[in-house]
């Protein structure tokens, strides 16, 4: 289906509320019925960036001001920020909540990690792999199992936390010119990564990867799965993807 809004990013809980981002826009788009009906809620001041709820009420938004946090499923938010170098924050920014006092977030060649309530936030350790390593998309599977990946196609793994990443593998998309990257974990081995207008998914704790999905025409901004069988993606072109 095709959305009326431009939205870029998405995120979704299990009882069916959906978030939508949109570039250059202050506000959360949300939805409590799966996807029928929407409303808009402000950001706190900031353009909205990228949004994760970790489970039906938890959830953390980036702006290109701050962080903001919501435990009441989106009803309401507060700031928790602002971050080390927010102002390089872009909508390629991306967050991951845990539970009630983790999160990483991951932007430009930065990704930073808290587990005290969001009261503090470290950087973490990322391989220096290329000049514009690009880090777009930041998914935690467990507490101590986290990836990130690149819109230039490099996924890194972490095993402590996030403290120090490795390089595991470079995927290429079938399209020169990935502006997009994004990964969804819906176990600490088994997961999707979109590269492009690809989608590509692992099983084996991102050491291979096999392609799923190829469009013909445009990219695949963002993914979000609630689980195995279940899932969406936001295009370039406008178009909400859903997999079930």
């Amino acid at each position: 289906m095709s959305n009326g809004f431009g939205i870029s990013n998405i995120g979704a809980t299990p009882n069916d509320r959906v978030f939508f981002m949109r570039d250059n826009f202050d506000s959360i788009i949300r939805s409590v019925d799966g996807g029928l009906n929407f409303s808009k809620h402000y950001a706190m001041g900031g353009l909205v960036s990228d949004i994760f709820f970790s489970n039906n009420l938890t959830g953390i938004c980036t702006t290109q001001q701050n962080a903001i946090l919501s435990t009441n499923g989106g009803d309401s938010w507060s700031v928790i920020g602002p971050l080390p170098y927010i102002s390089s924050l872009t909508n390629k920014g991306s967050v991951i909540s845990m539970n009630n006092n983790s999160a990483w977030i991951g932007y430009d060649k930065y990704v930073y990690h808290s587990n005290d309530n969001f009261a503090t936030w470290k950087l973490d350790s990322i391989p220096d792999v290329i000049a514009n390593l690009g880090i777009c998309s930041i998914f935690a599977p467990s507490s101590s199992v986290v990836y990130a990946s690149s819109f230039t196609g490099y996924v890194f793994k972490s095993t402590d936390g996030g403290n120090t990443f490795s390089f595991i593998k470079k995927l290429d998309s079938y399209y020169f010119a990935n502006l997009f990257s994004d990964l969804h974990f819906v176990s600490a081995n088994e997961g999707f990564m979109s590269l492009g207008r690809s989608i590509f998914k692992t099983i084996d704790g991102g050491n291979s990867w096999s392609l799923v999905v190829t469009l013909g025409s445009t990219d695949i901004i963002e993914i979000h799965f609630t689980d195995a069988q279940h899932g969406w993606a936001i295009c370039g072109d406008g178009s909400i993807l859903k997999y079930n």
